[in-house]
């Protein structure tokens, strides 16, 4: 990472996505090249923004261990998404060099058909127990170190889903008061293995971001965005992630490409005369 400007660090770090919409204007080999010098944490963030399509192809010009790398990074949805556009032989490499914690989740969600609800799915979200209060309920979060985004889901003790909460009412409730008396039940949960196509036009989505995913059995397995499906749908549309820029800041844009491609095309130099000269078989 010392070959990289510090001024290219920060932009990468504070910016990832402008960052990735620079990266994309680049032939993957030299995006792959400078994702090689970056920290995991750093690299990490640039790539959960690029295009899943790009990101495949950036992670596939590097070893499969350093990709394990940058995957133990970024969501397990996310990684999934990208996964599914590589080889086979390189996702089954890629998954051998993960440990077990990641593995065995990305496993799960790959072996979903990608037009089902589990494909795209958050698989981390968590669900907490429904015998809590108010307070208690917050306490489990913050000691988790869960993220809600969305709601709160709630589940009993086989992680049967009871119902959610919405995230406002948790914050202004005083701690004693039973979780149970949040409850929102007039929903219904996606099945894992529903198509998409049937799902995009549900009116719930007028009325929630998210919604929470059961396999058969009832139990809770994680949320479907709106911004997921929308995802799903459009995964090969560039133009969904392209940036709204003035035209001010289109030029420096295109300037900073010039600039990075420059970069990224002396980290490959570098690593090309750093390595060690072949010996000639007649002795020259």
């Amino acid at each position: 990472m010392s070959d990289v400007p510090k001024f290219t660090l920060a932009f990468l770090e504070k910016r990832p996505f402008e960052a990735a919409r620079v990266l994309e204007q680049l032939p993957p080999e030299r995006a792959s090249a400078l994702f090689q010098e970056l920290s995991p944490a750093v690299g990490g963030k640039v790539l959960k923004k690029l295009l899943p399509d790009y990101s495949a192809l950036c992670l596939k010009s590097i070893s499969p261990s350093l990709a394990a790398t940058l995957i133990q990074e970024i969501p397990t949805f996310t990684a999934a998404t990208i996964l599914r556009f590589m080889p086979d032989a390189s996702v089954t490499a890629i998954l051998e060099s993960l440990p077990d914690k990641k593995r065995a989740p990305l496993t799960k969600q790959l072996a979903y058909p990608q037009n089902t609800v589990g494909a795209w799915m958050n698989s981390q979200t968590m669900g907490i127990p429904e015998n809590l209060t108010v307070g208690e309920a917050r306490k489990f979060i913050r000691q988790s170190g869960g993220r809600m985004d969305y709601q709160v889901y709630v589940v009993n003790n086989d992680r049967t889903l009871e119902g959610m909460i919405e995230l406002a009412a948790l914050a202004i409730t005083k701690d004693s008061l039973p979780i149970s008396k949040l409850l929102i039940k007039d929903i219904i949960p996606l099945s894992d293995r529903a198509s998409l196509d049937r799902l995009k036009s549900l009116p719930a989505w007028e009325r929630f971001e998210a919604l929470p995913v059961i396999n058969k059995k009832g139990r809770f397995l994680g949320v479907l965005t709106q911004s997921s499906i929308d995802k799903a749908f459009s995964t090969n549309d560039s133009s969904n992630n392209s940036l709204d820029l003035s035209s001010v800041l289109m030029d420096l844009t295109k300037t900073y490409v010039s600039a990075l491609s420059l970069l990224v095309e002396g980290i490959m130099s570098l690593s090309f005369f750093n390595k060690p000269p072949k010996k000639s078989k007649h002795g020259i």
